[in-house]
């Protein structure tokens, strides 16, 4: 395995228990074991922006995305479909923001904003498992050997995910 899916891998792992924990506590608050904390649920959010929109998927795009799809062309729906989830994560989370605020300012249904966090989580969970059952896999088989070595080399200058 090399370093850069070692780190996807990891990255995964944190994007899922940042995704768990918001989950957690948007049931327990809409069950009413919990007073619904709504900056939390923003600080959970901001979390997501700032690190899988700004720095996990920009690696994936712009290093494996690119050196696969120029290695393997038949690779290209999946990126473009991946690519495309990328895209609607980024609209779909802005709209989480926008109503976390708004519960922040009292005008908010948790009702609603429970679903689209589920329905978020689960579009992300969905995409976390095409990348590695699908894109990794194939990215493993079509990549040489200096491919994997600037794509490594690109992912740990990036540096440690935001915690």
């Amino acid at each position: 395995m090399t370093g850069a899916i070692e780190i996807i891998l990891d990255e995964h792992r944190s994007i899922g228990a940042i995704l768990k924990a918001l989950q957690a506590q948007v049931t327990a608050s809409r069950d009413g074991a919990l007073r619904p904390d709504w900056h939390l649920f923003a600080a959970m959010l901001d979390y997501l922006q700032a690190f899988p929109e700004v720095r996990h998927h920009p690696k994936e795009e712009h290093f494996l995305f690119r050196a696969l799809g120029a290695r393997w062309p038949q690779a290209l729906p999946l990126l473009d479909r991946l690519h495309a989830q990328h895209e609607q994560g980024a609209l779909d989370l802005t709209a989480l923001k926008a109503a976390a605020a708004a519960g922040k300012d009292g005008r908010g249904s948790l009702p609603s904003f429970a679903a689209a966090v589920d329905a978020y989580a689960e579009a992300q969970w969905r995409h976390m498992r095409t990348e590695e059952q699908e894109l990794l896999p194939l990215a493993q088989a079509h990549l040489d050997p200096e491919d994997w070595k600037a794509i490594d080399a690109a992912f740990e200058a990036a540096g440690p995910p935001c915690w």
